[in-house]
């Protein structure tokens, strides 16, 4: 080497508090050595390939110093500088400082009969300059330990062959920090399974057995780049560690996995820069080219503010407490339903648990947004921020070694956020399942959608499907304050809604679910045990299942509910605000749909009831609204019946227009009016309020009676049959029209209302006026002979013949 320059090189100083005679340290013959005080000096002049550096002896303090201009390498580089105990050997190395080059590794570990109270104390590792590879550990199956306070790279570790750090076993960090570059290109795997890393901290390499020791380290920083170029190695990978906090905050890449976990515990996990695996996925590798991969592992805050990005996102097969995404994570290949931002699946038939994953950033990915094994747990899934898929936005995965059900409690969208699916925002359903897991039940505890968030699928915006063998797919309650949407369908529900309170769907006053394609915001195929309550908006309801619960539809929201083919509807339909409801309960001919319940309208808004099969309960018109019924027979079977009453109580209209069975009676009670167009069979009609009532009975059609016992009139128009008679006892007024052919038994006026009767049919059993109501008769040409006689009491009779 030219001489010009006169490089020193200090390579070591040995600090002894007693006497020198506990140093040892070797280097080359040509050193130079020299004491200071109680620190001896090598001293090296130019340029070393064939050096190496041992430091040992039991009790003794060692310091190594590599100036700015440095090189040193042994051989082929292995253990250029070679700390090491013996037996039970303690050594205590306060600094180990690189300014220059070191073309070899650094080796602090253990050698032969290591013992188990041997160990080795570093202060500061501290590198500036280039060190190709760094082994620190405990080998085989040695015992002793490692305690490093500080090691930190502000320089180049790079090895081209193999790792560039691998901690191993009992070794304790306080403070690993990176602000340089720390790279290695390997596809050596460990026990033939996971690849190795750029940064390996804490597996046994040569082990087939999983470490039953620990690697500790207290604050593992990046503020540089650690890197691996293999498409099938990582960048940093922990197996078997234990860590306080981990933090990025610059660059983490890797061709296969940019970060890989096994067997390791992390307090904080914070990721404030980015974290990127940007290789192609290997076929047979599900955790291949992912950002993060986490198997058998707990974490108990996982922060992510930067970028984490891989043909998986994040690859969970583990425990975390609280997941909190603020940033940016993304899976970017469509070829598989199983890709995901975050995708959580089982290793070894163990399913991975998250308390709290919150999403107040950006999940954005070409497949899955957030993907769901069989098995897993999650307790609370919060989404705050958006949630972008090209496939599903949330979805479920069966596995064939999966035992256990997946079980997920509240899912919560909060202001503002929003799920943006190309298939079904939330598909309840497993996309892709094995042999037999398929028989694995999926259950939600409760969807809730809060005002401003959106949740919207091109195909569905919650989608509950149904199980394809007996397990269950299930939500316990939905409730939308926001926005749902689909061009198939807002909710399709196929499996089960069943919610502990009662209540299975709300749509609060802000919310809504809509739907486009002609299609029903809401399609029920499975079963809804609960009820139903629209104060916003929502369409329609398409029922051709069954529903176990009450609908009801409030504020101003104009709803159309459809109950078809075998459909059941086992609870009460109400219309309570100035909306529209319309409700079409249809019998296709082969099959009969049936509404057990009460259907009432209570507002200022109207109904209107199309039936054409059974209604088993009762129907009333409360409120100041219009109520609107046509009973429709059946042209292929005429299974059509009303078993219940119509009643009109309050100061709306009723018009009903029978052309099937109507077991019960219609009431006219308020103020309102009552319209009745019978074709078929009527049990009863009875006016008890102020309004009128206005009966046109054709048709063949029969009335039992007709009773008006209020202030109102009643108007008749019968071209058919009266089978009871007619009562009047109240103060309104019988207008009567009698058709020809039509018959009425009798007709009777007991109070001070008046009967007007034109009649060109039959009355059989004759007419009293018994009150002080006048009559007015007039019977047309060719009318019968009244069966009975006419009766009048103290009262003006006025008899056309």
């Amino acid at each position: 080497m030219a001489s010009s320059k006169k490089l020193i090189l200090s390579l070591a100083t040995i600090s002894c508090l007693s006497s020198l005679a506990l140093a040892q340290i070797s280097g080359p013959p040509y050193a130079i050595p020299y004491t200071q005080g109680n620190n001896y000096y090598y001293t090296l002049l130019g340029y070393y390939p064939g050096t190496q550096i041992e430091v040992n002896g039991n009790g003794s303090t060692n310091s190594i110093f590599l100036g700015r201009y440095a090189y040193v390498k042994n051989g082929d580089g292995s253990k250029t500088i070679y700390a090491y105990v013996d037996n039970s050997d303690k050594i205590n190395i306060p600094y180990i400082i690189n300014k220059g080059i070191i073309a070899g590794s650094l080796n602090i570990e253990n050698k032969n009969q290591t013992q188990k109270d041997a160990s080795i104390n570093v202060n500061t590792i501290d590198n500036q300059g280039f060190l190709k590879n760094a082994y620190i550990g405990i080998w085989g199956d040695k015992q002793a330990n490692i305690t490093i306070n500080s090691f930190s790279n502000s320089g180049i570790v790079y090895n081209s062959q193999d790792q560039a750090i691998y901690l191993e076993k009992n070794v304790q960090i306080t403070d690993f920090t990176n602000t340089g570059l720390i790279a290695g290109t390997t596809n050596k795997l460990i026990f033939g399974s996971q690849n190795v890393s750029s940064i390996q901290i804490g597996k046994d390499q040569e082990s087939l057995q999983r470490s039953s020791t620990t690697t500790t380290i207290k604050n593992f920083k990046n503020q540089g780049l650690i890197g691996n170029s293999n498409q099938d190695a990582n960048a940093i990978g922990f197996n078997s560690a234990n860590l306080t906090t981990f933090i990025n905050t610059q660059l983490i890449l890797s061709q296969g996995k940019a970060i890989h976990l096994e067997s390791t515990h992390i307090t904080n996990f914070i990721n404030r820069g980015f974290i990127g695996a940007y290789g192609p996925y290997t076929f047979g590798n599900t955790s291949n080219s992912s950002g993060i991969t986490i198997l058998r592992s707990t974490i108990d805050n996982f922060i992510n503010t930067g970028i984490i990005s891989g043909v998986i996102g994040v690859n969970l097969s583990g425990d975390i407490s609280t997941f909190i995404n603020t940033g940016f994570i993304r899976s970017t290949d469509s070829t598989s339903e199983q890709r995901a931002a975050i995708n959580l699946f089982n290793t070894d038939s163990k399913a991975p648990n998250i308390d709290y994953l919150i999403n107040a950033g950006t999940l954005d990915s070409q497949s899955q947004g957030i993907l769901i094994t069989a098995g897993s747990t999650i307790n609370n899934l919060f989404n705050t921020g958006t949630i972008k898929a090209q496939k599903d936005g949330i979805t479920f995965i069966s596995e064939n070694h999966t035992q256990n059900d997946i079980k997920i409690g509240k899912i919560i969208l909060t202001k503002d956020s929003s799920i943006d699916a190309t298939q079904n925002a939330i598909n309840v359903n497993l996309v892709q399942s094995s042999r037999n897991s398929h028989n694995k039940n999926l259950s939600i505890d409760s969807i809730n959608i809060q005002e401003g968030a959106k949740v919207s699928g091109q195909e569905v915006g919650i989608k509950i499907e149904k199980s394809n063998g007996s397990g269950s797919r299930s939500v316990g309650q939905i409730i939308v304050a926001g926005e749902v949407s689909g061009k198939e369908g807002g909710i399709v529900n196929e499996g089960t809604i069943k919610a502990s309170d009662n209540t299975a769907i709300i749509v609060k006053e802000s919310g809504s679910i809509t739907s486009s394609n002609g299609k029903s915001a809401i399609v029920n195929k499975g079963s809804i045990e609960g009820d139903i309550k629209i104060q916003g908006t929502l369409s329609s309801i398409e029922n051709s299942s069954t529903i176990k619960g009450n609908i009801t539809n409030n504020g101003s929201n104009n709803l159309e509910i459809k109950n078809q083919n075998s459909a059941k509807i086992e609870g009460n339909l109400f219309n309570t605000g100035k909306g529209k409801l319309t409700i079409e309960n249809q019998n296709n001919g082969s099959s009969t749909a049936t509404i057990s319940g009460n259907i009432a309208n209570t507002g200022d808004g109207s109904l209107m009831l199309n039936n054409s099969s059974t209604l088993t309960g009762n129907i009333y018109n409360y409120g100041s609204g219009k109520l609107t019924i046509e009973n429709q027979t059946n042209t292929q079977n005429g299974n059509t019946s009303i078993s219940g009453y119509v009643a009109n109580i309050g100061m709306g209209q009723l018009e009903l227009m029978n052309n099937a069975s109507i077991s019960g009676s219609a009431y006219n009670i308020g103020g309102g009016s009552l319209m009745l167009n019978n074709s078929s069979t009527l049990k009863s009609v009875y006016n008890y309020g102020s309004g009128d009532l206005k009966i046109e009975n054709k048709n063949s059609a029969t009335i039992n009676s007709i009773m008006n016992q209020g202030s109102g009139n009643v108007i008749l128009d019968n071209s058919a049959t009266i089978t009871q008679g007619i009562t009047n006892q109240g103060t309104g007024n019988l207008m009567i029209t009698n058709q020809s052919g039509a018959s009425i038994e009798n007709i009777s006026n007991e109070s001070s209302g008046d009967v007007m009767l034109n009649n060109t049919g039959s009355i059989t059993k004759g007419i009293t006026n018994s009150g002080n109501g006048n009559l007015n008769l007039t019977n047309q040409e060719n009318a019968s002979t009244y069966g009975g006689s006419v009766v009048i009491g103290l009262c003006y009779l006025s008899l056309h013949l």
